[in-house]
């Protein structure tokens, strides 16, 4: 894979940082084509000034701003190398304006979108099964989104605060998504035609619909879908090798089962 390098893409934290940002993606079906975002991003910032010298060029640290390679800088600590989506809204906010955020998130939302449609035609299907996927986009000086990779197994380990608090909430909205019946689907999101919940912060999963329109590609929460007669593709297994995904599992299964248990299941937690 050959791509040209972004020369003047936009910096953070006083105009010094490279970053780009990872956001989530969740295929539920291909026919019809069912694509849902994590309503939040988050960033991943370089552990070094950018610069374009000769000397910086071979600097992983100045250029890939991966977490797995950032954290092993020594000079700073793992809360300088992430960005939440609020913190990054704040700084962009402040630049620039709202209004240019908002145009910014559903820009990346529609490159990652033009991502999974460019490989639906390649894509194996598979009954009740799904794929999590992780998007990686830059952006440049001029606010325009890229594209840079898009991953099948995205980490989500509990590598920082951020993703500690995102990986939770996703993990936790994500299994009655994809695995629960459709009443408890129906009382676990909201119905909504626009993506305002998004913007305002609230964690869930939101769906893009009208899909054979391309001229209407609007945020929307789920409402009703079927569930056990779909076809997905499934390229792995749900649980892809990344570390930290049991204890996120279990974690998200704890919150779902909270209030739910009988005085029978308390006692067989207790055994």
């Amino acid at each position: 894979v050959v791509q040209r390098y972004i020369e003047r893409p936009l910096l953070v934290k006083n105009n010094t940082y490279k970053f780009d940002i990872r956001q989530w993606v969740l295929i539920r079906n291909i026919s019809p084509l069912e694509v849902f975002f994590f309503s939040e991003f988050y960033v991943r910032v370089s552990s070094k000034p950018f610069s374009m010298s000769t000397e910086s060029l071979v600097d992983p640290l100045v250029h890939l701003t991966n977490f797995a390679i950032q954290c092993h800088a020594s000079t700073v600590g793992e809360s300088d190398l992430m960005m939440s989506e609020s913190d990054f809204r704040d700084e962009f906010e402040a630049r620039f304006s709202s209004s240019a955020f908002q145009l910014l998130k559903e820009n990346i939302r529609l490159v990652c979108l033009q991502g999974v449609k460019s490989g639906v035609s390649q894509l194996m299907e598979c009954n009740g099964a799904f794929e999590w996927l992780g998007f990686d986009v830059m952006i440049d000086s001029d606010l325009n989104a890229y594209l840079i990779e898009a991953n099948t197994s995205p980490d989500i380990s509990y590598s920082t605060s951020i993703t500690r608090r995102l990986v939770e909430a996703a993990m936790t909205s994500i299994i009655p998504l994809v695995l629960c019946d459709q009443p408890a689907l129906e009382t676990a999101y909201e119905t909504s035609d626009t993506c305002s919940e998004c913007l305002a912060g609230s964690l869930h999963w939101c769906r893009f619909c009208d899909f054979d329109d391309q001229s209407s590609l609007y945020p929307s929460h789920l409402t009703q879908s079927p569930l056990m007669n779909r076809n997905v593709y499934w390229k792995k297994s749900w649980l892809p090798p990344f570390l930290g995904v049991a204890h996120a599992v279990v974690d998200a299964l704890e919150t779902i089962n909270e209030g739910n248990t009988t005085a029978d299941d308390e006692s067989e937690d207790e055994i």
